[in-house]
Order: structure tokens, then C-alpha cells, then sequence
């Protein structure tokens, strides 16, 4: 037995000299750690301080090894009693040691992290790093505060994110140059770093005592807890200083696992530590093996708050064709189980397994015999999943019937969380315009038609997302003009996203909207107007849900018909043909009859399952209507045709007498819907044509006492189909 137990040490060992060479991720970044450093004289050459509070900075360690880093810190010392201000410690970031800038953290996407050991006052610290521009302009970044109130070590994190709330990520916290700080910039500035900084900012002055805090291992790297509303750490793993105690917590057991030990690698994905499960299946393997919590550690839990969420984790697989499954127990020794996940991938990777009762995507009931078949006929229910999540026991991986290789494999997991709102999925690209070489390929993608089309054309200037946008040129003296990307191979397919389209679009200045429309053969879902009035690039957003407003409605199947029908459609109809887009079109209707030429731009177009929190969500309806317009706007009415109802919308610039009127086709007046003095602002008003017959009408916006032009007058017409 002690053979045995040396040899599987022995290949555990050979295993670890295998890998501690390998190169950290891209997204995985030591920026400091200080183990270089074994004299104060040696930190101060590449360290230095500075503000009045700032007393002194030296090498400091642990000679137990129980604390969260290992080999040498910092220790930061300041004293506030003749502070303006603060202190600060930064890395020399001129000169012949400046040997860290610049610095580009583009390949992180998640963001920065650190040791921390406060000192046990209110003060806090704040991260900030500064982007020096080449024409002598800066943009500097700063982090929310952090507390020093806690003073054992603990993990920092700073996550990679524009959040002007000062909550959770990064605002700009000055500028000499144009910056407003925009998710684009913070991608930007975080390409050249010239500088960063820890600041002890604005510490408490009456208090006249001497403090230290410490710093340790500074790193950037792909993956951070995750954010949602509401969580449940399950396991995280930094916990426990050695392997020995987290073996008190967890344990690996079947013939074919040989160790499960605590891995700290500098290419941990979250946090610093891991669980690293070793095995190798040989002929002594029956049903296969698992890792688990003991009992007792997890003691009755009630994580039923989180049911609409689900439970994600980081995994790193072995590279083979076996799966493993995540379950748990409760209480009452019901097994909920997922369906198989892959370990082919052995990159770390989000795995997300929701709430549901699903034999695919959720859980399903294995039973609750221990020692019955795995699998039931009876999947079970959601009510019986959700009181299950009041009970937990036990959280736990399986590998059954692994493939007999007798090879030594292993898979790596971390950061097992219960959560309120899983992850976003990754979006589905609809064209982000990178691999066109010019207009003529871009045509071979791409078409534009309608009798106002000019041009259609690549746009080679440095847009939002890339070096390439397309623009649509046309002039609306001549008539409509609209665009699509037909015959998509293979079709996209969006029915997985819950949130919707995104895209970026450039507007011409003009009071003229475009709608976009997605197609399912001769199925036609299409938005509501978007106007092009805005000439920065914006980002917009389609929901993907069945409404009049703020989403898609259901043109009908007619593709001779190009209007809207008065049916809006069913989520069911919607989310039945997201399955399957083979087109795209952009349109804009009924432009302004100026004979001049005007140009927008679009660029990258994706399905997404979280809509960016930049993004305007098309509505006609929201807090962008409800700002005073800067132009007098009368819309296309809303359905159109319709029957008997529809909504006309308009927007006044100023005050003024306003005249609404629906005339017929011999110029008759039919019906006055407005006729009163209105202020500045967004309006509706509904024309009920149930006294009507079928046929084509005109409806007329006049606005008397207009500043500087006197008058404004816009006809547009409609249908009627009884």
C-alpha cells in the first residue's frame, strides 16, 4: 500500500514539474509580487511614495505560512495627522526602472486583483492607473473606494468595467483630453498604462497614530466572481491555507481518483487557489468516481432565493471524450442532477447549469435511493426542484464509466456559485464588417435597394468596434431606401438570447428613422422607427419580445407586403422563428422629399442575451422621448395599415397652435384630431377609423407661432384595410 501511495506521489510530482514551466494565459497577467524583492533598498528602486501622509514602504513576510500570499509583501506605512490630501504607492514609472510601463491589460477581461491586509481603520484606498495620449493629453482611471477596515488578508478585485456609479468598477476620474468614459475609452486606455496607483485617499486627520497596510501580488486575469443581484458562494477554495485542511472539507473517492490536492498555479483563474482532482482510470475502475463535500459542511442549505438563477462554476478539463455531471442532495436524500458537461476543453471556462427542470440545459431528479439506477423516468418537477433548494446537503462532480486508458488525467475546478442571474450567453454576430476588403466585397454580402438608394459603401474610417462600418447613402427626394443581408449560411439562430439586437449606427442629422427587421423565409418580425437624427455613433437595441414598442412585431408572411399587419405576433411565433434568420434589412421610409444626399452608418450587429447597459432601447415610449426635442417631427402612424386604430406620434421643438387632420384622397377633410396650443415635447394621439371606408388617407401636422420659421407643416399618409 505504501508503494502505491509513493507512486501516485511520485506521478503528482512529475505532473506539477510539467506544468508550473507553462506560460500564464493571455488574460492572465503578474503585474508585481514582490517575491523578487529581498532588501527594502531593492523595492525602493522600482516602488516609491509620495503625499504627506506617505511614511515609508518595506519587504515584509510571514514566517508561518498560514497567510493568503506566499514568499514577500509590502507594508505601506502613513501617518494622516498632516495630510492634504493622502499618500500613495506607485511603481517608478520614468527612468531606467521604470521597467513595468507601458503596460497593456487589453488581454485581461475581467480585470485586476490583489492581496490586501488593512489596517483596522474607516480609511480606504482606491486603485487608479493614468493613459498618456501622444498628443501630451491624459485620461486617468480611478476604482471605487476600498475598505481597510478588515485586517486579514482578503482578495481585491477591480473589475475591467465603466461604472460612473463608483460601485463596482472603473470611472474616469479626470481628463486634459476629450475622454467622456465610455466602455470604448476604458478599452482603450487600458492598452498603454503610463502609470497606476494605490491611493490612500483623504484619511481621517484626527487620528495622529502611525498605520500599515499590505499589499501583495498585483495580477490581471480573465475571470472574477460572478455579478449578479444576488449570489451564493458555494466554494471559492481560498479558504484553506494547505491541502491537508482542504481535505477536512472535501474529498475524492472511487478506484480511479489517486489525489486531490489545493493548487495555487499563476494561472488560477479566480482568486489564487483550486481544487485539482487527479485520477486514472484502470482496469480496477467500476462505475467511476466522484468529489464531494464531507458531511457537514454544507448543512441544510436554503439557497430557493436564487431559483430563477442557477448554479455556475470554473472548470478546466483533461482534453478527453469523458463527462462528468454536477449534482446535489438534499436533505430528504433526493439527487438532482445536470446533464452530462464536456471535459474536452482544457482551457478554464464558465459552465452554467440553471434553475430548471430540463434534461438538456437544467436539472432532472436521479431519485432518491442511493443505491437505485441513476437515471429515472420521472425528471420531476419545478415545484419539487425549488423545495429541494431549501434543503442542500451535499454538493458533488461524477464521472461515470470513464474511458479505461490508464492514464494519469486531471480536471480543475473553482468558484462554485449559486446565483440569482446566470451569465450571458456569448452574442450571435450578425456582421461586424472586419473582413470585407472594400465596397465591392462588401456587395457580395450586402445589398441596397429602393428608388432614394445612392450608394452602398465600406467605410474604412475607425469606427465603434473596428477599422470598418458600411454606409447607406441615399436621397429622399427620390423615394426609400433600405438594405439586406440575405441568404445567411448557415441561418442564425437567436432563440437561446433573451435579451436582443444590438447594433451601432451613425445618424445623418436629418429627422428621418429607420426600422430593422429580421426575417425567417417569409416570416417578417420588424422594430419600431429609430431615428437617425443623432450624427455620433450610438448604441441601439431591439428587445426580443412580441410588442409594438419596444420590440418586434409580426409583419405577417406576404413578402410583397412590407408593412406592418395589425397583428403584433406571440413570443411563441417570435422566439419560433429566431430559431432560424436567413435575412436582415434595414429600412427608412417615407423620407424627408429634400433633393440632397445624406449618409448613415451601422456597424457591428449581434443577437445578444443581455442588452449593454449603453444601449438606447428602441420605444416609442421611454426617458429619451420624454427630453425636450431639439426638432419638429411628425411619425409614420403605428400600425399602418390598420384597422379600425392607430397611433400618430409627433414631437414639438417649441410651443405652439397645433393642428392635426385626416383628409382623404380628394383632399377632404375627414376628421381633426388636435386643434389646442401645446407646449414643447413628445405627444400621441390616436385617429379611431371605424366610420371610414377601406383606402388610402393623408393626416396633416400644422404647428403656428414656430420660432424663426413661423409655421411648420408635415403631411404623411395611411391605409385602412377593413
Amino acid at each position: 500500500m505504501k508503494s502505491r501511495r509513493n507512486t501516485v506521489f511520485l506521478m503528482l510530482g512529475m505532473i506539477l514539474l510539467l506544468i508550473i514551466p507553462a506560460k500564464l494565459s493571455a488574460g492572465n497577467i503578474i503585474i508585481e509580487g514582490f517575491d523578487g524583492y529581498f532588501t527594502n533598498d531593492a523595492l525602493k528602486a522600482k516602488w516609491t511614495v509620495s503625499g504627506e501622509a506617505s511614511k515609508d514602504i518595506a519587504i515584509d513576510w510571514d514566517i508561518t505560512g498560514l497567510i493568503a500570499p506566499s514568499g514577500n509583501f509590502m507594508k505601506y506605512t502613513y501617518n494622516a495627522a498632516n495630510s492634504m490630501w493622502g499618500g500613495l504607492v506607485e511603481p517608478v514609472h520614468t527612468g531606467a526602472n521604470a521597467g513595468l510601463f507601458p503596460l497593456d491589460l487589453t488581454g485581461a477581461n475581467a480585470g485586476l486583483q490583489f492581496y490586501l491586509k488593512g489596517d483596522g481603520t474607516s480609511n480606504t484606498i482606491c486603485f487608479r492607473f493614468y493613459d498618456y495620449f501622444s498628443d501630451g493629453t491624459e485620461a486617468v482611471w480611478q476604482s471605487q473606494p476600498i475598505s481597510l477596515k478588515n485586517d486579514t488578508w482578503e482578495i481585491v478585485r477591480v473589475p475591467f468595467v465603466v461604472d460612473t456609479d463608483k460601485q463596482y468598477g472603473l470611472h474616469l476620474f479626470s481628463t486634459t483630453g476629450a475622454g467622456q468614459g465610455t466602455k470604448l475609452e476604458l478599452a482603450r486606455s487600458l492598452g498603454h498604462i503610463g502609470r497606476f496607483q494605490i491611493v490612500l485617499d483623504n484619511p481621517n486627520k484626527s487620528d495622529t497614530q502611525d498605520h500599515s497596510f499590505y499589499l501583495d501580488e498585483f495580477r490581471a486575469v480573465d475571470f472574477f466572481p460572478p455579478n449578479a443581484p444576488e449570489q451564493y458562494c458555494l466554494e471559492d477554495f481560498e479558504g484553506y491555507p494547505d491541502t491537508g485542511i482542504f481535505k477536512t472539507a472535501w474529498q475524492g473517492f472511487g478506484y480511479p481518483t489517486r489525489d486531490y490536492v489545493l493548487w495555487q498555479m499563476p494561472d488560477s483563474p479566480e482568486g489564487y487557489r483550486n481544487a485539482y482532482w487527479l485520477y486514472n482510470a484502470d482496469q480496477t475502475t467500476t462505475w467511476g468516481m466522484a468529489f464531494r463535500t464531507r458531511a457537514g459542511i454544507i448543512s441544510n442549505l436554503d439557497i430557493s432565493h436564487l431559483r430563477d438563477g442557477g448554479v455556475q462554476f470554473l472548470l478546466k478539463g483533461d482534453g478527453t471524450d469523458n463527462k462528468f455531471l454536477f449534482r446535489w442532495t438534499d436533505t430528504q436524500n433526493n439527487y438532482w442532477g445536470s446533464n452530462w458537461i464536456s471535459i474536452k476543453d482544457t482551457t478554464w471556462h464558465w459552465v452554467s447549469v440553471p434553475f430548471v427542470v430540463d434534461t438538456l440545459d437544467g436539472f432532472r431528479w436521479l431519485g432518491n435511493d442511493p443505491n437505485g439506477t441513476y437515471w429515472t423516468p420521472n425528471i420531476g418537477t419545478i415545484d419539487d426542484l425549488q423545495l429541494s433548494l431549501t434543503r442542500i446537503n451535499e454538493i458533488r462532480m461524477d464521472i461515470r464509466f470513464p474511458v479505461i486508458d490508464n492514464t494519469y488525467r486531471a480536471l480543475q475546478i473553482d468558484a462554485i456559485y449559486a446565483v440569482s442571474r446566470l451569465p450571458a450567453k456569448d452574442p450571435v454576430a450578425v456582421d461586424d464588417f472586419e473582413n470585407y476588403i472594400d465596397s465591392e466585397d462588401l456587395k457580395l454580402s450586402w445589398n441596397q435597394f429602393g428608388t432614394g438608394s445612392i450608394a452602398l459603401d465600406l467605410n474604412g474610417e475607425t469606427s465603434t468596434s473596428g477599422l470598418h462600418s458600411m454606409t447607406i447613402s441615399y436621397n429622399g427626394s427620390t423615394g426609400y431606401t433600405a438594405v439586406r443581408k440575405r441568404n445567411i449560411l448557415p441561418a442564425l439562430n437567436f432563440a437561446k438570447m433573451k435579451g436582443g439586437i444590438q447594433f451601432w449606427l451613425k445618424g445623418d442629422g436629418t429627422s428621418n428613422r429607420i426600422t430593422f427587421r429580421l426575417q425567417n423565409g417569409d416570416e417578417m418580425w420588424e422594430s419600431y422607427p429609430i431615428p437617425l437624427k443623432d450624427t455620433s455613433w450610438k448604441l441601439w437595441a431591439v428587445k426580443f419580445i412580441a410588442d409594438s414598442t419596444t420590440g418586434f412585431r409580426y409583419l405577417g408572411n406576404n413578402p410583397d407586403n412590407p408593412v406592418w399587419s395589425s397583428n403584433v405576433g406571440t413570443k411563441a411565433q417570435l422566439y419560433g422563428d429566431l430559431a432560424s434568420i436567413d435575412q436582415v434589412r434595414f429600412y427608412l421610409r417615407n423620407p424627408q422629399t429634400v433633393d440632397q444626399g445624406y449618409s448613415f452608418s451601422l456597424d457591428r450587429l449581434e443577437g445578444v442575451d443581455e442588452i449593454d447597459k449603453e444601449a438606447i432601447v428602441s420605444a416609442v415610449q421611454g426617458k429619451n422621448l420624454n427630453q425636450q426635442p431639439d426638432l419638429f417631427e411628425l411619425e409614420q402612424n403605428y400600425p399602418n395599415p390598420f384597422n379600425p386604430v392607430t397611433t400618430i406620434a409627433y414631437s414639438l421643438a417649441s410651443p405652439g397652435h397645433v393642428k392635426i387632420e385626416v383628409f382623404n384622397v380628394l383632399g377632404q377633410r375627414v376628421k381633426t384630431l388636435v386643434d389646442a396650443n401645446q407646449s414643447a415635447g413628445a405627444f400621441k394621439v390616436q385617429f379611431d377609423a371605424s366610420e371610414v371606408t377601406s383606402g388610402l388617407y393623408f393626416y396633416q401636422l400644422t404647428v403656428d407661432n414656430v420660432r424663426s420659421t413661423g409655421a411648420f407643416t408635415r403631411i404623411k399618409r395611411m391605409l385602412v384595410l377593413k
